[in-house]
């Protein structure tokens, strides 16, 4: 049975801590204790935000594919989760990038002043804020036949789906409603001041997604320097997956392992660990970070 982080002390038999970032239990949850060692299981956000936050890193690569023509925000929170979400998965400027190649359509001030916030405008202008009724005018103005239409937290088959369906667009709703509360980044924390203080020794991230939302917590606490120090000189790095090595290594940490699978990368983790026991025991406190 995996641990949790807000656990004292996991050091079973002098076996080095493992803490994994996944979303949801994995393969590796049971395979780590067959080789003494006893994981930290880390939901570095709940299931539904994972999921949230997984469809706009997935949004962004299609808008920067240029798979969309039209954004149309329906309210101005539609606006900030959406930057919010890019922002924690690390493609904001990404986001506002393809963004400027689309037409944005606003339907309330809200929305309109929350893009202007990220320099993006909607077109048109408006003199005065578009109600559902002007909104509907406006498309109707536009080409949008076999074009890519998002619109965000919008009310499925409302009057502006009938209409969009009506001029034959490609009409992709998108809901996003997910907000942080103090319990989605308590375990993100204790994680990360025990990586930072030394008391995990090695690092299993299985999901790019999860190491992002752990590095924005550590820029909040203003812990992101010592976090990647301490990922690169006292703890052991195991990455699981192409996305999360190219993650990593764009945040300055370079795994030490990279196994194709979960069952050669706890026999490979065990015994990497094994060979840096001493090594790590006798490093005693962490030195000075660079300057």
């Amino acid at each position: 049975m995996a641990q949790s982080s807000t656990e004292s002390r996991v050091n079973v038999s002098g076996r080095t801590v493992v803490a994994l970032l996944e979303a949801a239990p994995s393969e590796l949850n049971a395979l780590l204790p067959t080789h003494g060692a006893f994981p930290i299981t880390v939901p570095a956000v709940s299931e539904a935000l994972y999921l949230e936050l997984e469809e706009v890193r997935r949004l962004v690569d299609e808008l920067a594919a240029g798979k969309f023509e039209v954004a149309l925000f329906m309210s101005g929170s539609a606006v900030c989760s959406l930057f919010e979400c890019a922002r924690e998965v690390g493609r904001r400027s990404d986001l506002v990038s393809a963004l400027r190649a689309l037409t944005l359509v606003c339907r309330g001030p809200k929305a309109t002043a929350c893009l202007r916030r990220f320099g993006l405008h909607a077109k048109p202008e408006a003199s005065a804020p578009l109600t559902t009724l002007s909104l509907l005018r406006v498309l109707s103005q536009l080409d949008l036949a076999g074009k890519g239409v998002l619109r965000f937290n919008g009310e499925p088959d409302d009057q502006l789906a009938k209409s969009l369906q009506a001029q034959r667009a490609n009409v992709r709703e998108i809901t996003l409603g997910q907000r942080r509360s103090p319990k989605d980044t308590a375990e993100s924390e204790t994680l990360l001041k025990m990586i930072v203080g030394g008391a995990v020794h090695a690092l299993v991230v299985s999901c790019e997604t999860q190491f992002l939302h752990l590095y924005q917590v550590a820029r909040r606490l203003e812990l992101a320097r010592e976090l990647v120090y301490a990922l690169r000189k006292h703890v052991t790095v195991a990455a699981v997956g192409t996305e999360a090595h190219e993650v990593l290594e764009a945040h300055g940490v370079r795994p030490q392992l990279m196994p194709a699978q979960p069952q050669m990368l706890s026999m490979a983790l065990m015994h990497f660990l094994e060979t840096r026991t001493a090594q790590i025991r006798g490093a005693g406190s962490p030195s000075s970070l660079p300057s």
